[in-house]
C-alpha cells in the first residue's frame, strides 16, 4: 500500500539517537513488508530552547531528515491564533487540542491532496515511540487504529486510517471541530483523544510511549503508568548531554535553514502560521 506518515509536534527528542533508531527500524520495516511511504512534517520549535537547538541535536536532526526524505517540511513557533487564546485562557500556550489538530489538519490536507493518492495515513508523534511491529495487514477501512491508552478509546500518539475514514471521519467531523471545541473546556486543557476518536469506530493495536527526557518515558497502557514496557530503550548518554549544550538561537535558526534547504523546508519562524 501507499502510506502517507504524518510526523507533528515539538521537535523534542526525536533528536535523540535512539529515536533515530526507533524510526529507522520502523521504515525499514514498512518497507519490507511492501508498502511505500511519504513522509510529511511540521514542527512547533519552543520559543525558549529544545534539544534540536544545539550542534548535536542538528546533527542528528540532519540524519532523521535523510532518513525521511519529506515530501513536506515546516517549522514555526506560532499559530495566529495563539495571541487570541492566550489573552482568553491567560496561558503562555494555547489549547492543547488546537495546537495539536491543527498541526495534524494541515499536513492531512498536504498529503491528501498530493496525487499519490494514498490508501492509508499513519500519523505519529516526533516522541512517540511504538513497542514491536507495526502490522498494516487486514486493515478494515472503516476502523481507526491506534496505539494503546487505558483511559480512552484511542491515542493520539499514533493513528492509522484508511482515505476513507479522512473524508467521513476527519475532514467531515474532526476539522470543523477546530472552530469551536475549545469552548468546551474553559481551562483549555481538552486533550485531542477525548475527543476526536468518539467520532469514529477504533481499534487499539500497539503499546505506545512518549519520551520526555533522557531516561524518562511515560505511557499510558496501564493505570497507573507502565514504564517497564520500555526498558533498555536509552543507550547514548554521552550523546545526550551534547544535546543540552543549547545554541544562540539566531544561529540555530540560520543552520536550521541551511539544513532543510535540500528538502525545500518552510521556514515560518518570524511569522504566525
Amino acid at each position: 500500500m501507499r502510506i502517507a506518515i504524518l510526523i507533528s509536534g515539538e521537535p523534542r527528542a526525536i533528536v535523540f539517537k535512539e529515536q533515530l533508531q526507533f524510526f529507522t527500524s520502523l521504515f525499514n520495516s514498512l518497507v519490507k513488508d511492501g508498502h511505500t511511504i511519504d513522509t510529511y512534517c511540521m514542527f512547533k520549535l519552543n520559543p525558549v530552547k529544545d534539544f534540536i537547538q544545539s550542534k548535536e541535536g542538528l546533527s542528528n536532526f540532519s540524519n532523521i531528515l535523510e532518513l525521511f526524505n519529506p515530501k513536506y517540511l515546516e517549522f514555526f513557533y506560532e499559530f495566529k491564533e495563539d495571541a487570541l487564546f492566550n489573552q482568553k485562557f491567560k496561558k503562555r500556550y494555547p489549547p492543547m487540542f488546537f495546537s495539536q489538530i491543527k498541526m495534524i489538519d494541515h499536513l492531512i490536507t498536504q498529503a491528501y491532496n498530493n496525487e499519490a493518492n494514498y490508501e492509508l495515513f499513519l500519523r505519529i508523534r516526533p516522541d512517540c515511540i511504538l513497542k514491536g511491529k507495526l502490522d498494516l495487514t487486514n486493515i478494515n477501512k472503516d476502523t481507526v487504529y491506534t496505539s494503546v491508552k487505558c483511559d480512552a478509546v484511542g491515542n493520539d500518539q499514533m493513528f492509522i486510517c484508511s482515505r476513507k475514514m479522512i473524508e467521513i471521519w476527519w475532514i467531515s467531523v474532526i476539522r470543523p471541530s477546530l472552530s469551536y471545541v475549545i469552548d468546551l473546556r474553559f481551562d483549555s486543557s481538552l486533550s485531542p483523544e477525548y475527543f476526536i476518536f468518539y467520532h469514529c469506530p477504533t481499534k487499539q493495536v500497539i503499546e505506545s510511549g512518549l519520551i520526555r527526557d533522557y531516561n524518562v518515558i511515560i505511557s499510558w497502557i496501564t493505570y497507573p503508568e507502565n514504564y517497564s514496557a520500555f526498558l533498555n530503550y536509552f543507550k547514548y548518554n554521552e550523546d545526550y548531554l551534547k544535546l543540552k549544550d543549547t545554541m544562540d538561537r539566531n544561529e540555530f535558526l540560520e543552520k536550521l535553514k541551511q539544513t532543510t534547504l535540500k528538502f525545500n523546508g518552510i521556514m515560518n519562524t518570524s511569522i504566525p502560521v
